[in-house]
């Protein structure tokens, strides 16, 4: 329950965020200020994919340390079984995809703003 309470509010999130993106540049009506506040989204935007490149790494070392440790566990006791695998890992990728798809419309908003500005 509480896992579908999260994904629920990372989308309800994700389409807040849109929504304030979409009437920031909409009411924007100056051309130099539309075009320098899309750019500051891709800004936002590029940071927020940097961020969570780098949580994606980190769940990827913490994996493969953890596959180093079983080998050198079953290297000094040939009969140890592998623990389940940790369930975080499928949920970052849940969490990361809706992340990014919300994030890759921020670029798409973003893009589509300074070129129709220029």
């Amino acid at each position: 329950m509480w896992r579908a309470l999260k994904i629920a509010w990372r989308i309800a999130w994700g389409i807040i965020e849109l929504a304030v993106v979409l009437y920031v540049l909409g009411t924007i009506k100056d051309r130099s200020t539309g075009i320098v506040v899309s750019v500051l989204g891709l800004i936002y935007a590029t940071i927020r994919v940097l961020s969570l490149n780098l949580g994606h790494a980190f769940v990827l070392l913490g994996h493969g340390l953890e596959q180093r440790f079983y080998d050198l566990e079953r290297h000094l006791d040939p009969q140890t079984q592998r623990s389940a695998p940790d369930p975080a890992f499928g949920r970052f990728y849940t969490d990361a995809s809706i992340n990014w798809a919300f994030i890759a419309l921020v670029y798409l908003i973003c893009l589509l703003n300074v070129f129709s500005r220029l």
